[in-house]
């Protein structure tokens, strides 16, 4: 019941958020602030990513979801990315939405590009996803409410690394010319 719930608010937040801002397409080489949502087990295998974004200057924030599977604290790698956890302490309704203190910090977090790399169907992921004023949200196509601007489609077989690398290439490679946007 409180999925059925959960997404019909995702879907009202999504429709809200959609008349705020500005549902854009960024150049990759414009991006400036790249705000990542990833689950707590998969930080340290795109850790070597992450390292060559910092290196072009891009300013990186990871949310992270603990998912009681790891507790290593391994965001510790990168002390130049900031990171705001989301821990079942922050979660509420059957541990599926964010609490109001972190949706104030996650909305303080300048967001210029949102990326989901979360491999399965999330929802307090999808919930900041669409709650999100961001300029461009991107992310792994996984179920009929899509609150991406740019998807990525994939095997099931596909890693978390995999798919940021992907949606990096695929973002490398449009091409924006001033006059098509």
């Amino acid at each position: 019941m409180w999925t059925y719930w959960i997404k019909k608010e995702i879907s009202r937040q999504l429709a809200r958020s959609q008349e705020k801002r500005k549902r854009r397409f960024i150049d990759y080489r414009k991006m400036g602030n790249l705000t990542l949502l990833i689950e707590q087990d998969k930080v340290a295998s795109v850790i070597p990513v992450l390292s060559d974004l910092l290196k072009e200057q891009i300013k990186i924030s990871l949310v992270v979801l603990e998912t009681g599977k790891n507790s290593d604290s391994n965001e510790d790698v990168c002390p130049e990315i900031d990171v705001l956890k989301l821990t079942p302490k922050n979660l509420k309704f059957g541990k599926r939405l964010p609490d109001r203190n972190f949706i104030k910090k996650f909305i303080s977090l300048n967001t210029g590009v949102l990326c989901d790399l979360s491999l399965t169907e999330r929802l307090p992921f999808l919930y900041l996803m669409s709650i999100s004023l961001a300029h461009m949200k991107i992310g792994l196509q996984k179920i009929l409410l899509n609150p991406y601007d740019f998807m990525i489609r994939a095997d099931d077989g596909i890693t978390v690394r995999d798919l940021l690398e992907k949606i990096l290439f695929y973002w490398r490679s449009i091409d924006i010319k001033d006059n098509n946007l």
